[in-house]
């Protein structure tokens, strides 16, 4: 058996070109099918995992997959608004309590989730080092983003400024990072965090700046009882203890907007009887989180399924090619196979030769689609943008 060995050896290195060209091929049939299996069921575990962690989703009418994927995964998608009063009216009758949850803005490329401590319960964030953001102009780094930011708990994150030339937009905030929380592999890792109030603040209807009483009178557009002030005065950029008591707002408190909130029932009679409430509603939706998560697996199955079905084809063309090649190798070898003969070597080994130089080929093409597979399945969650 050591002859034999040495033999196929010898042979796969002299040949060594012809066989990268073969292991190539079929580590290619091999992978398409191993890496659509395995990233699917990565990217259903990973979906249902986290849609399975909220119970109901309330956010205007429009694409329910649009706004189930914005509130689970961050994504950046332009989700209707609908107003604080219109979500806080779900527990308004003891049924459930909500969640409000803003995503409309950046801090250097990261998605900002204006939210309530409530949040990071649902969603099993813990908090590795610092606390929670509980005072206006805190945040919160999920582990991804302290760690490709560099910063740490004390540190100031400033905010992407949404027009840069345009002084009625509200300028960029600048934010203290008071925690990072602790990595968990999921969209926890890739979210900067902050209270809901912050959130209103970057959206402009919060706003802080110095006593009207005491600004120039350039900057005042109408003298009355009160003092009402051009949109040119400059805005504090961040929050500090000196000035937080500045900070107001302007307009009714119940129009504030968010993007979406998260509806926590108190029981399963109570989630069915909102999910009927709102079915009929021409301006707000009601969705479970875990049924979206349902049809869009199904969805990725069935292009798994085209892919295998590709994959098979691809495997029958590349079988037929491969068993052409091997035939056209034997006949190449046919002086090989007679000195091999003539020299008293069995017809039986010549084929165990045969085939065990073929089962090299064919195992390190398999090692090659395994090593391809885990590759694929390391940065499938990122691409994915599910972690």
């Amino acid at each position: 058996m050591s002859g034999l060995l040495f033999l196929v050896r010898r042979r796969l290195v002299h040949t060594w070109r012809q066989n990268s060209i073969l292991c190539l091929a079929l580590g290619i049939v091999m992978f398409l099918p191993l890496a659509s299996t395995f990233v699917a069921r990565a990217f259903e575990a990973k979906f249902h995992e986290r849609a399975g962690r909220v119970p109901l989703v309330l956010g205007a009418r429009g694409n329910r997959f649009d706004l189930a994927l914005a509130v689970l995964f961050h994504r950046d998608l332009a989700l209707p608004t609908l107003t604080r009063s219109e979500a806080h009216a779900v527990e308004s009758d003891g049924r459930a309590y909500v969640i409000p949850v803003q995503r409309r803005f950046r801090a250097r490329g990261w998605p900002i989730v204006a939210t309530t401590p409530d949040y990071f319960e649902v969603f099993a964030a813990r908090v590795a080092r610092g606390s929670l953001p509980l005072q206006l102009g805190d945040c919160v780094l999920g582990a991804k983003v302290a760690r490709e930011l560099g910063l740490d708990v004390g540190d100031r994150l400033f905010s992407d400024p949404v027009e840069v030339f345009d002084l009625a937009k509200p300028p960029a905030l600048e934010m203290l990072v008071v925690g990072v929380l602790e990595g968990d592999g999921t969209a926890n890792d890739r979210g900067v965090y902050c209270d809901i109030k912050t959130g209103w603040l970057l959206e402009g209807r919060f706003h802080g700046h110095e006593d009207a009483q005491q600004l120039d009178k350039q900057l005042v557009l109408v003298e009355a009882d009160q003092r009402i002030l051009k949109k040119t005065v400059v805005e504090y950029q961040k929050v500090t203890d000196e000035n937080r008591d500045a900070f107001h707002l302007h307009g009714d408190p119940a129009e504030l907007p968010i993007n979406a909130a998260i509806v926590v029932p108190r029981d399963a009679k109570q989630r069915t009887i909102l999910a009927a409430r709102y079915e009929q509603s021409r301006t707000l939706q009601l969705l479970e989180p875990s049924g979206v998560a349902r049809e869009l697996t199904d969805y990725v199955l069935g292009i798994k399924t085209l892919v295998d079905g590709l994959a098979v084809l691809i495997g029958l063309s590349t079988a037929l090619l491969v068993g052409l090649v091997l035939s056209l190798t034997l006949r190449l070898r046919a002086a090989e196979t007679r000195t091999l003969a003539r020299i008293g070597v069995a017809r039986a080994t010549l084929v165990r030769l045969w085939c065990l130089e073929f089962a090299v080929v064919l195992l390190l093409a398999l090692l090659l689609a395994i090593a391809a597979t885990l590759v694929v399945l390391h940065w499938a969650p990122t691409v994915l943008s599910l972690s």
